[in-house]
């Protein structure tokens, strides 16, 4: 099972990303990073892929935690800013998801610590930045920029929420819409784009394949939908055995949409 775990919660950036939509510090962080190992390897099952994304997981007192999962046999994958030195992950065998932030580091030295992560032994995906709209007349000059650095490409996510009075991703026009869902990002070429088109009322396998367990030990089968509550990592999980139904208009998330059935 594929487990995104949104611990630790705080954020190192100096300065909030303007399109944040998880807010870290909004929900209690409980326990330790120990004590987060111990409910986590009390999960049932092997082999699973935990998720580690929220807040910054690249903090040198949590590294214990990601030692012990994969020491168990787990895989982990850190979702990260690069914004600090990752150092502190030494030659721990892990995947990193990037996730760039223009207004808080420059690409030249978030493309250098990616460099840096790949010598220690990390594996990095993808790297994502978000198509925020005074993001827009830049991207493709960014692209650009971060593949000739890297030798791979900078992926765009849709901006989902309110800029200058209008709502996004409706606003975009035709030009910033090829921008972001064009063919340049395989992310959307899919015979369905459920996060253009609504996908309410559709079987989704999220709880089955996928959980959530949110910074207070909460765990949820959709992370867009409080009422899909399965558990909690401190006193138990149950997973559901049928697919859910999904109450919502839009997928915003990364992959799930996978999960989504047609």
């Amino acid at each position: 099972m594929y487990i995104t775990v949104q611990y630790p919660s705080t954020c190192n950036l100096p300065v909030p990303c303007p399109y944040c939509y998880s807010r870290p510090s909004v929900i209690a962080e409980i326990g330790t990073p120990e004590q987060w190992a111990e409910w986590l390897l009390a999960l049932p099952g092997t082999g699973h892929h935990f998720s580690f994304a929220f807040g910054e997981p690249t903090q040198e007192r949590c590294v214990p935690l990601y030692r012990a999962v994969l020491d168990a046999g787990h895989a982990v994958t850190l979702t990260t800013n690069l914004y600090a030195d990752p150092a502190c992950l030494g030659n721990l065998r892990m995947s990193l998801c990037l996730s760039w932030h223009p207004h808080a580091i420059d690409l030249p030295t978030f493309a250098g610590r990616r460099l840096q992560c790949e010598a220690q032994g990390q594996h990095v995906g993808d790297t994502l930045a978000v198509a925020y709209p005074p993001y827009l007349q830049h991207i493709a000059r960014w692209r650009e920029e971060y593949r000739d650095f890297t030798g791979d490409p900078l992926k765009v996510l849709a901006y989902c929420g309110l800029h200058d009075g209008k709502r996004y991703p409706e606003a975009y026009t035709d030009a910033e819409r090829a921008v972001v869902y064009g063919d340049s990002n395989p992310r959307y070429d899919e015979p369905v784009n459920w996060c253009v088109e609504s996908p309410r009322g559709h079987r989704c396998r999220v709880g089955m394949e996928y959980m959530l367990i949110a910074q207070d030990g909460t765990a949820r089968a959709c992370p867009n939908d409080p009422q899909t509550v399965i558990g909690d990592v401190r006193t138990g999980i149950t997973i559901p055995t049928e697919p859910v139904v999904c109450r919502n208009d839009r997928c915003g998330c990364v992959d799930l949409w996978r999960y989504i059935e047609p």
